[in-house]
């Protein structure tokens, strides 16, 4: 009886701090332990918990170009489940031939981030290679998008035993802003950002026009706490009037959607053939070396 109350009790605490952190807009770190295949906490390592609030969001994510195999809109789409002409539109490139990005160029990419039970994903399709492990697809392939373990929990294949040729299915994390995100912070998207050497809070924030106070905030961390090359933080992009703030990454033009400013005044511009406009100010971050 002492141990079903037990039970009962962490049953209860956990779920009202996962609400607590959610409906906060919290999510907590990685924090490296994805290196671990053997770890297997959920909150950590498999995913970004799905708050409730919005169970499907536009999202992005940053993928570093890697040659000869990854390195053009179309291979990269494929690889993780997006578009290439959305692809090819949001970091400004041509859209008509098959253009090459250089070598450890970031590439923005946008997903669709949905719950899946209770965490947040975008799943996309992988074709095993040989050689081909979970730590080395999380890590290497995928650049630290996943990890191994959450490609344990989606996949019926053991790691020791994949077949070249079989398709898996890999669970990239995202997230979608939580009701005081939006609400309290105007926070339009959540990006998610693979750390590099030689990066910080502040760095990413002034590429990104981010606040350390709302990346720190977001990612369950402090000001003190260290970040980790190849480990994903979530960067809140904010949408502010043009008016109130027209240097921001992300101004909302009369009619709903985003606009980025240029030098002669504002812009609001359809970018792909489906007429959708991209949430980021171009000129800004693909101006800054990334």
């Amino acid at each position: 009886m002492g141990i079903s109350l037990q039970s009962n009790f962490v049953i209860i605490y956990t779920q009202m701090l996962i609400l607590i952190l959610s409906v906060n807009g919290q999510q907590q770190y990685l924090n490296n332990q994805q290196l671990n295949c053997d770890e297997s906490n959920v909150s950590v390592s498999k995913g970004y918990y799905c708050d409730g609030i919005q169970r499907s969001c536009a999202s992005f994510l940053t993928f570093r170009s890697r040659p000869p195999h990854y390195d053009s809109p179309e291979t990269i789409a494929t690889l993780l489940g997006s578009d290439a002409t959305k692809i090819a539109s949001i970091n400004n490139v041509s859209t008509t031939t098959n253009y090459k990005f250089d070598a450890d160029k970031i590439v923005i990419v946008p997903i669709t981030c949905s719950c899946w039970g209770s965490l947040y994903q975008h799943v996309a399709p992988y074709k095993v290679n040989a050689g081909d492990s979970y730590f080395i697809i999380a890590n290497n392939t995928y650049q630290g998008l996943t990890t191994c373990q959450a490609l344990d929990g989606q996949n019926f294949y053991n790691s020791e035993s994949l077949q070249v040729g079989a398709q898996i299915s890999v669970p990239l994390r995202c997230a979608c802003p939580s009701q005081n995100q939006m609400a309290n912070d105007h926070v339009a998207f959540l990006l998610s950002y693979i750390v590099t050497w030689g990066d910080s809070v502040s760095s990413i924030g002034q590429v990104f026009g981010a606040h350390v106070q709302t990346i720190v905030a977001a990612n369950n961390l402090t000001e003190d706490d260290l970040i980790f090359p190849f480990v994903p933080l979530l960067i809140p992009m904010k949408s502010e009037s043009c008016l109130e703030n027209p240097a921001n990454l992300l101004c909302s033009c009369p009619n709903g959607q985003y606009a980025y400013v240029l030098e002669d005044g504002r812009i609001c511009a359809s970018q792909d053939k489906n007429n959708e406009a991209f949430p980021l100010k171009l000129v800004t971050i693909l101006g800054v070396g990334l």
